[in-house]
């Protein structure tokens, strides 16, 4: 890194009278051969002076000027990088020398990766541009040879590069919606300047899309979620309807029950045998009754159970909010928890009213 430093000093004053970007020609460099020796530089000792052609250097690339960087950079960041007018060391190893201006030129060189492989609909090399096909704009011509320096002088960030690429991957619905967020900044610009300048305004581009994907997302979201909850809906209404079907039967025949109870003890209240086994019935009757009540009020509490975890696994699934809702689970569990309290009601009532026709039959008998 020292020798960087070095290589800074001494071509930052050499009297450089190239007119080549990316060459070095200095008469007074003579005089410093052996540091450029030292510094690990390759060079040429010619009539006009020491000539050194930057693009050729084992170690590391140098540019003259940030401007010369943005002509002649290629896609590889896999040397160190030097500016000479700036003083800028950009090394590959050393996260401490990062400089900000070269990360933004390595950014640009991955969304345009990102955008020629997964985003765009052609790609004309040739022209230094792809193409990006819009519903309401058509066919628009996205150019990525200009690269302006000021649209690099702001930091790009590395966290929304990362968020774009991961929606990108995962999500082909988002695509759409970012290339018409692409779109609309791009075509602020004129065609050659267009990905630089999107670029520039990226972090705008990628709110934009988000917020459109998010809106398309919850509606979509939201249609499945009313789907499926029409669905899960229907099935616990008959499930329901099927238990109350059942449950009105018993009730309609409580009073029928209780007329056969009367009318064994009344004919049979001076024989003993018929009394004890019209005790027996009773008893036997009300015990299955009670059973078959406790039996239906833990199905229909399985039910009120399942059904909440459907909602609950529809409501995650479909990112919906409770508001959304929260009045057909109201209703539904509200059916069943009244339910759950007329089964109750019936087995104590069962179980009273048999009580008393055992008490009286007792009474005749003792």
């Amino acid at each position: 890194m020292d020798n960087y430093d070095t290589i800074l000093d001494i071509l930052k004053v050499s009297d450089d009278i190239s007119q080549k970007r990316l060459e070095i020609i200095s008469l007074s460099l003579k005089n410093e051969k052996s540091k450029l020796n030292g510094a690990g530089l390759k060079f040429e000792e010619t009539r006009e002076g020491i000539n050194i052609k930057l693009s050729e250097q084992d170690n590391c690339k140098i540019y003259k000027t940030k401007e010369d960087i943005l002509i002649y950079h290629k896609l590889s960041f896999s040397k160190d990088i030097l500016i000479i007018e700036d003083g800028i060391v950009w090394a590959l190893n050393d996260d401490n020398k990062k400089d900000s201006f070269i990360e933004n030129i390595k950014l640009w060189f991955s969304y345009k990766e990102i955008l020629i492989d997964k985003v765009a609909d052609y790609v004309n090399t040739a022209d230094n541009e792809f193409i990006l096909l819009s519903t309401d704009k058509g066919k628009i011509d996205i150019g990525f040879h200009q690269k302006p320096i000021e649209y690099f002088l702001n930091e790009f960030k590395q966290e929304t590069f990362e968020s774009i690429t991961k929606l990108i991957d995962e999500n082909n619905d988002f695509i759409s919606f970012f290339k018409d967020a692409f779109i609309e900044v791009a075509c602020q610009e004129n065609k050659d300047r267009r990905f630089s300048y999107a670029i520039k305004k990226i972090d705008i581009i990628n709110e934009n899309a988000n917020r459109n994907y998010s809106l398309y997302k919850n509606k979509f979201s939201f249609e499945e979620f009313e789907k499926g909850l029409e669905q899960s809906k229907n099935k616990y209404f008959r499930e329901y309807q099927s238990f109350l079907s059942d449950f009105l039967g018993k009730i309609t025949n409580l009073p029928i029950q209780i007329g056969v109870y009367l009318f064994l003890i009344h004919r049979f209240s001076e024989s003993i045998a018929a009394l004890i086994a019209t005790l027996v019935l009773i008893i036997i009757s009300v015990f299955y009754n009670v059973k078959v009540i406790t039996i239906m009020e833990d199905n229909i509490k399985e039910i009120k159970a399942n059904f909440d975890d459907n909602i609950a696994s529809i409501k995650e699934k479909s990112g919906i909010g409770e508001s959304e809702f929260i009045d057909i689970k109201k209703k539904i569990t509200g059916k069943f928890n009244k339910f759950i309290s007329l089964l109750e009601y019936y087995k104590y009532i069962n179980i009273a009213s048999s009580s008393l026709f055992i008490v009286i039959i007792s009474i005749l008998l003792f």
